[in-house]
């Protein structure tokens, strides 16, 4: 009768485990932006703000992320080919300032602002990279996401209103 106890009880452990491990690096945790103090790559202070009409996606990243660098990509050429006009991009990575600004000066990207979190983002609750959020012009979060998003589809975008 132990065994068929044990049995269970090793179950429920197991699936707690996964559940565990899937909350914390496959779903995307809640944080007020508003308290989110970033610095810019020249280490001054990156004001945070919600332009009228437009919104705003912050993408965690770091620099070591091939799924980022991906990501950023598809951001580059969407932004060039104006499929996503009204929306700005801010990327943030706790890595060092010298890191991030190798790593801007290796890709140039003109369309998203890289900026620093000078403390560690898994404070914020960020475990796995690229972690998206998309705010409207209010800093009324609409989205949120670990992994990639396709960035091609003005359709998919078009359902968040600024």
């Amino acid at each position: 009768m132990h065994k068929k106890y044990s049995g269970y009880l090793l179950l429920a452990l197991a699936i707690g485990i996964v559940l565990f491990q899937y909350f914390k690096y496959r779903v995307a945790p809640n944080f007020n932006v508003n308290e989110l103090k970033l610095v810019t790559a020249e280490g001054k202070a990156y004001p945070m703000t919600f332009k009228e009409n437009k919104l705003l996606v912050i993408s965690f990243f770091t620099t070591w992320c091939g799924s980022c660098h991906q990501e950023f990509k598809e951001i580059q050429q969407a932004k060039f080919k104006n499929l996503i006009p009204d929306v700005d991009f801010i990327a943030v990575t706790d890595e060092s300032l010298e890191k991030l600004n190798n790593y801007v000066a290796n890709y140039g990207y003109d369309y998203i602002d890289f900026v620093h979190y000078p403390k560690n983002v898994a404070d914020l609750g960020v475990h796995a990279f690229p972690t998206i959020y998309i705010f409207n012009s209010k800093g009324k979060l609409l989205f949120s996401k670990v992994g990639l998003v396709d960035w091609k589809d003005a359709k998919w975008l078009a359902q968040f209103k600024a």
